[in-house]
C-alpha cells in the first residue's frame, strides 16, 4: 500500500524588513502580522490547521503576537520558531546566517525564542525553521537540546546562492530523521525534517533534478528552473505551476 501523502501549510511569520541586503538588529515593525486574519480566514473555510513560524520581533510586539495568540486558542493553528538570528537576543552583530554562530551563541539564541514563545503563547514550540535557510548539521543536536521535535529548515534540490548559504542539493523529498554529521541525508537524530518538497516538473523535469543534484555552480538553479524544477514556494513560481508540482507529488 503506498504511503499517504500529507499537506502540511507553515507560514513564516516575521518583521518586515529591508531586504536589501542590510539586517537591523532593532526597529523592525511588525505591521505586516495584522493582515494574517484574511489568510487565516482562508484557512479555516478549507480546515487547514497552519503552523505560523515566528521570530523574536514578532512575539516582543503586542499587537502581533495578539492576532496570533487569537490563532492558536481552540488549536487553529500551531506556533512554531523561526530564528532570525541577526535580531534575536543575545545581539551580537554574527550575520544573517544562524549556522555560521558558535553553537553556544546559536544555542542561547533558540532559547531566547523558545522561551518568549512559550511565555506569549502558553506552549513552547516543537517546530522550528531557521531564517534564510541558514542550516546545517551543526544545528541539529542544538535543536535536540531546546525540544525541538520537527524541523523544516531544508529545502530539496535548492541552495542559497550568496556566500555562506546552506545548500541542500542532496537532501530527499520526503521526511526523515535527521543525521547529526549530514543534514541531507536520514540519521539517527530525534529531530524529524520535513523539507521543503522541489522537483522537476514537465518533460525535462527529470533533466533539471539531475542537475541540481549535481551540487552549487554558478547560474545552475536558473537553469534548472528553466527545465522545469519548482517547489511550493509562491514568491518564486506561479499557481499553474506549483499545482503541477503538487500534482507530481501525489
Amino acid at each position: 500500500m503506498s504511503a499517504r501523502r500529507v499537506l502540511v501549510v507553515t507560514v513564516d511569520t516575521e518583521e518586515e524588513g529591508l531586504w536589501s541586503g542590510a539586517f537591523p538588529p532593532r526597529g523592525a515593525t511588525c505591521r505586516n502580522v495584522t493582515r494574517l486574519p484574511r489568510l487565516h480566514a482562508l484557512f479555516e473555510r478549507y480546515r487547514v490547521v497552519p503552523t505560523y513560524l515566528v521570530d523574536y520581533p514578532v512575539v516582543a510586539d503586542r499587537s502581533a503576537s495578539a492576532v496570533l495568540a487569537g490563532f492558536a486558542d481552540g488549536g487553529k493553528s500551531e506556533i512554531g520558531a523561526h530564528l532570525h538570528p541577526w535580531c534575536n537576543p543575545p545581539l551580537d552583530g554574527g550575520g544573517s546566517y544562524a549556522h555560521h554562530y558558535p553553537p553556544a551563541v546559536h544555542e542561547a539564541k533558540l532559547r531566547v525564542l523558545r522561551d518568549a514563545i512559550a511565555e506569549r503563547f502558553g506552549a513552547r514550540p516543537t517546530s522550528h525553521r531557521a531564517g534564510r535557510w541558514g542550516f546545517d548539521h551543526t544545528t541539529v543536536p542544538l535543536l535536540e537540546r531546546v525540544g525541538i521535535g520537527v524541523d523544516s529548515s531544508v529545502a530539496s534540490l535548492w541552495w542559497d546562492v550568496e556566500p555562506g548559504g546552506a545548500c541542500f542539493a542532496r537532501a530527499p523529498l520526503g521526511p526523515y530523521r535527521l543525521d547529526a554529521a549530514d543534514a541531507c541525508r536520514p540519521g539517527a537524530s530525534d529531530v524529524i525534517e520535513v523539507p521543503l518538497a522541489g522537483l522537476g516538473v514537465g518533460p525535462l523535469g527529470r533533466v533539471g533534478e539531475a542537475l541540481l543534484r549535481a551540487g552549487p555552480a554558478r547560474g545552475l538553479l536558473r537553469v534548472g528552473r528553466a527545465l522545469g524544477f519548482t517547489t511550493l514556494r509562491p514568491e518564486l513560481f506561479p499557481l499553474e505551476r506549483m499545482r503541477r508540482l503538487a500534482d507530481a507529488i501525489a
